[in-house]
């Protein structure tokens, strides 16, 4: 038996498999700024874009992509809207950690049956580019897990969104991939140490 048989079994029978990271979706109070320095700064290409233009009257949206990622930064017409909200708490900052997998549905069964908080049951996206499946989970505090299933969409990005057209003079940084995201959560259990002064 050779020393990757355990692993490869292992990988073979995950309950929740992985393709990728699909996105990261980055909440902020000025959408529009915020692509521009994200392309500015970080060498991404701005690639989709959703908002008024496209029909979108609630959010505005800029996809930007450099190598295996992207960001996908967003922002509301509205002081009263969730982002507004999550923006006034913690600041501009991820909210979505999308996770691309080959089978929402199964993904989604599997998460919940195992603690995941149901945010959004799975449901069908579609234009004439073919067809886009989410689901939205929870695992702890404000950060939430879209489950995006594409195998049968071959659009730009999702449904709604747009090819953006841009004169940002963009310079790559040499960013790859995402090898990991951290989520930061306040003490919640009691009797953990603390300091006093």
């Amino acid at each position: 038996m050779s020393k990757t048989e355990p692993l490869t079994e292992k990988m073979n029978t995950d309950f929740f498999p992985i393709a990728d990271v699909d996105y990261l979706e980055y909440y902020t109070g000025n959408a529009r700024q915020a692509a521009h320095y994200f392309c500015q700064t970080y060498g991404f290409c701005p690639t989709a874009y959703s908002g008024l233009e496209t029909g979108n009257r609630e959010t505005t949206s800029y996809l930007v992509e450099q190598e295996n990622v992207r960001f996908l930064i967003t922002g509301a017409y509205s002081p009263d809207h969730e982002i507004a909200s999550f923006v006034k708490k913690h600041g501009d900052g991820i909210k979505d950690i999308a996770l691309r997998v080959e089978d929402v549905e199964s993904a989604f069964s599997e998460a919940v049956s195992r603690g995941a908080i149901v945010i959004e049951k799975p449901r069908v996206v579609e234009d004439e580019q073919g067809i886009l499946k989410k689901a939205v989970i929870g695992t702890y505090g404000d950060t939430v897990h879209t489950l995006v299933e594409r195998k049968n969409y071959k659009g730009l990005f999702a449904p709604g969104f747009t090819a953006c057209k841009t004169e940002i003079p963009i310079c790559s940084a040499g960013i790859t991939g995402i090898d990991h995201v951290v989520g930061n959560v306040k003490k919640w259990m009691s009797g953990f140490p603390t300091t006093k002064k």
